[in-house]
């Protein structure tokens, strides 16, 4: 609780200073820095804005600086090594993980260090050592991306009825809409169709905006052998996507939709594209992954 208090202290700080967006804020904060100096928080605040527009070496210089004033100071310990997990620098991200376990003791602390072990692994494709850090992450702690990344290690693993068995544990601990998602694809990899299908109705039935539900439905029946039945929900789902995507501020869920539809119909050039424009506006992996 501690680190969440302190961080959205420095979230809270930064919005202070805020216009359009991340440049007027680095501006505004650069000045702040001027006129204050340069403490850990405000450059914690300037570094986090620089992460958000993919400037990592500027967000890492200034996390180091606040990092060599305040050496325990937790907003920036854990900044940077999500800023060196985002660059790809895989090592130096491991290293800024364990000055988090060395340097801070809580039970938070500790489980968001193992969770960016788990992540660093996962992207060498680690599996086991993947899925032992983020167990010892949800030890501690249950945050919905830490559940996603135990069950997305045993999917790589082939191990397919266990992801959707711990999916299913954790949502009788957390009923949020993203675990929800993946325990059904998580029942399709397992050849559980029948059981998601019947979720997938229940879902389609009750809900206003159905393109996703109609691509967990084709993704079903898709793995039953109904092929045909398969596209029809794939065409089904793309005609309400193209209604509601604005290209011009597309919303990346729906690139996503998209992307799986187009995959189901065998247009492999779409979906490529769509993902990989979903991923650019930085929708979760673990919804792609929900999706593929």
């Amino acid at each position: 609780m501690r680190i969440a208090i302190a961080i959205t202290a420095v979230l809270v700080g930064a919005a202070a200073f805020a216009h359009d967006g991340p440049d007027d804020r680095i501006h505004d904060l650069t000045h702040k820095i001027e006129d204050e100096g340069a403490t850990p928080k405000l450059l914690s605040a300037r570094a986090y804005e620089y992460r958000s527009l993919g400037q990592y070496d500027e967000a890492i210089a200034d996390y180091e600086a606040a990092i060599t004033a305040s050496p325990n100071y937790a907003p920036a310990l854990h900044g940077l090594a999500q800023t060196l997990l985002r660059a790809e620098r895989l090592n130096d991200a491991e290293v800024a993980a364990h000055a988090i376990l060395a340097k801070l003791d809580s039970d938070h602390d500790t489980a968001s260090a193992h969770a960016l072990h788990a992540r660093i692994e996962q992207r060498r494709e680690n599996y086991d050592k993947a899925l032992t850090h983020w167990r010892k992450a949800l030890a501690l702690g249950g945050e919905i991306d830490w559940y996603l990344g135990e069950a997305a290690c045993l999917r790589a693993m082939k191990r397919f009825e266990d992801a959707a068995k711990a999916l299913e544990s954790a949502r009788e601990k957390n009923p949020s809409a993203a675990i929800y998602r993946a325990w059904i694809a998580a029942l399709i990899d397992a050849e559980r169709e029948d059981m998601a299908l019947t979720e997938i109705e229940d879902r389609l039935e009750n809900a206003r905006w159905k393109s996703t539900w109609l691509i967990f439905r084709a993704r079903a029946l898709g793995a039953k052998g109904n092929i045909e039945s398969a596209r029809v929900d794939a065409r089904r789902a793309l005609k309400e996507i193209n209604t509601r995507l604005d290209p011009d501020r597309p919303d990346g869920f729906l690139l996503a939709d998209a992307a799986a539809a187009y995959a189901i119909l065998g247009d492999d050039i779409a979906a490529h594209q769509h993902f990989e424009q979903a991923r650019e506006l930085r929708v979760p992996n673990a919804y792609l992954a929900s999706l593929q």
